[in-house]
């Protein structure tokens, strides 16, 4: 890989080319480690360079390297239930997959989701930094209450894109990464809880959000290490999930007596883990920020 870069709003990539290979001074970062050996540009490196060696003007080079990343393993241990929160006062009535906070007072479940990375780096290698990059696809739709004069604005979707998700690393339940030495194993452990407020003048609401997350490393700088050549984050595997759910809200009868206790009630709803990849994996990329709840990130990003 030539050059990785991220923002909030992007994250792009830049492979070598054939021009950049006959180069005389070629720099490059390594993105997905020997432990993928199915993908050629892991492994085989093949270069011409300009010389006037014993009257040659130019030299072919192939060079085969074994380059080695920290394994992992992705679980999902605990998966919550979609719900209504309807828990007064102060509380925004919302359909969400769990709560972030279930020991608070708009709380009462766990969360939607929680994840546990698992983390083992190689014996004498360089430590670095465990988080993980979470993209989403957002859907959504809502059905007016009849005859509502004003109804609500309907919430964005991203209309099968995958976005970022709020920060370029989710963090640790800390809110930070999690070091990983040379030679020895840790764990990240997180979880996420996403929801929707329900909003007056609606009949009904569904909420369909997929997400991607990735168990991403990036090792330590060495001290010689050039400010240019600065490490980069590499995925070390892919957790892909989803949760969808129904909200509806009573209909006033047509006699225009009140409905008995009209408050939201979940009409279908559930949560799932759809793919678990624990090998090194492409970087992730993506061309706009989610529009999400802003949450705080870790520091460093």
């Amino acid at each position: 890989m030539k050059s990785y870069s991220q923002t909030p709003s992007k994250a792009a990539e830049t492979r070598l080319t054939t021009t950049d290979y006959q180069q005389q001074s070629l720099s490059f970062f390594w993105y997905i480690a020997h432990n993928n050996a199915s993908i050629p540009e892991v492994t085989n490196l093949a270069a011409t360079f300009p010389t006037n060696w014993n009257g040659f003007g130019r030299v072919s080079v192939q060079a085969n390297f074994s380059v080695w990343s920290p394994t992992v393993t992705l679980s999902a241990p605990t998966l919550g239930s979609v719900n209504v929160q309807d828990l007064p006062p102060n509380c925004v009535i919302s359909l969400g997959f769990g709560f972030a906070d279930p020991a608070g007072p708009c709380g009462g479940t766990p969360p939607g989701i929680s994840w546990n990375f698992s983390a083992t780096s190689p014996a004498n290698a360089v430590g670095g930094q465990l988080d993980a990059t979470q993209l989403i696809d957002i859907g959504n739709s809502d059905t007016p209450m009849s005859g509502f004069s004003s109804p609500p604005t309907p919430y964005p979707n991203t209309s099968g894109t995958y976005d970022l998700d709020t920060c370029l690393r989710y963090g640790n339940k800390q809110g930070q990464h999690t070091a990983l030495a040379g030679g020895s194993s840790a764990l990240w452990n997180s979880d996420d809880s996403p929801s929707f407020p329900l909003q007056t003048g609606w009949h009904s609401f569904s909420a369909t959000d997929r997400f991607r997350i990735y168990a991403v490393f990036m090792p330590d700088n060495l001290p010689s290490t050039p400010s240019q050549n600065s490490n980069i984050w590499v995925a070390l595997g892919l957790m892909q999930w989803k949760w969808s759910g129904v909200a509806t809200f009573p209909t006033p009868s047509p006699s225009g007596k009140p409905t008995p206790n009209p408050i939201w009630r979940k009409s279908s709803g559930a949560g799932s883990v759809t793919s678990v990849a624990n090998t090194p994996q492409p970087l992730p990329v993506w061309n706009a920020l989610a529009p999400t709840a802003p949450q705080p990130c870790p520091p460093g990003g």
